[in-house]
């Protein structure tokens, strides 16, 4: 395992009310919303998804109501939620979210994620050229402008999810990615899952970065390959 190479920490404030159950609408308080980032090098990974069924089951004051439906080897959850009227439709595989997942208001489509456009990774699976990254000639990648403006960029880009916030989820998702020596983001992954949409996010925001400025080996561009955790939290 390569060592990990610490960042300093930031935070993202949004002001956001929690929405848990009916009988306490009324009493709701303002949440406050932080972005926990660090940055490191990582050899392996092993993602932990969602467990869907640990969600509040049908109820009389729940805010929404859960239908889950079995095809074969897919499962959709659809979310009706009472108060603001919508739904989420979702679909897992295999305990892994998959396909197009939307959220919809009076039968219009408000918002996707599509969870075919990058991989979860559950099984340790080592890097290439893994010795490189300890060698004294290896020079890792960069954001351009360095650290700082890495921090910088992801507390205005990053949004933190509006389901989310209103499930009252919160956690630490780990991605992965490679950096070409041409400073091209590609083969994103999620190697630690939080909570789906927490996952979509920090997956969104990663494949949005500019180039980077790519690592050098004994004075050549190459590629590598780079692990962040990205902490979302709800504090009341």
């Amino acid at each position: 395992m390569l060592t990990a190479l610490h960042a300093s920490l930031t935070s993202i404030v949004f002001p956001e009310q929690k929405l848990i159950f009916a009988s306490n609408v009324d009493h709701m308080k303002s949440l406050l919303t932080s972005l926990l980032l660090l940055c490191g090098f990582v050899s392996s990974g092993q993602a932990v998804f969602l467990d869907e069924s640990k969600r509040p089951t049908i109820q009389s004051n729940a805010v929404y109501l859960q239908t889950t439906l079995d095809n074969d080897s897919i499962r959709t959850v659809i979310l009706k939620h009472i108060k603001s009227n919508y739904q989420t439709i979702e679909h897992y595989k295999n305990g892994h979210p998959t396909g197009l997942w939307q959220t919809k208001q009076k039968n219009k489509v408000i918002s996707e994620m599509d969870f075919d456009s990058f991989t979860y990774i559950d099984s340790i699976q080592p890097l290439p050229d893994s010795a490189m990254y300890s060698d004294p000639s290896f020079i890792p990648p960069s954001f351009p402008g360095g650290a700082s403006m890495r921090l910088r960029y992801l507390q205005e880009n990053i949004n933190y999810p509006q389901i989310a916030k209103e499930e009252g989820q919160s956690g630490t998702t780990y991605v992965r990615f490679c950096i070409t020596r041409e400073g091209k983001i590609t083969q994103l992954a999620v190697i630690k899952s939080s909570y789906p949409s927490l996952d979509y996010e920090s997956i969104r925001v990663v494949r949005a970065m500019p180039d980077w400025i790519p690592a050098s080996f004994k004075g050549n561009p190459v590629d590598s390959y780079i692990s962040m955790p990205l902490k979302f939290t709800l504090a009341n």
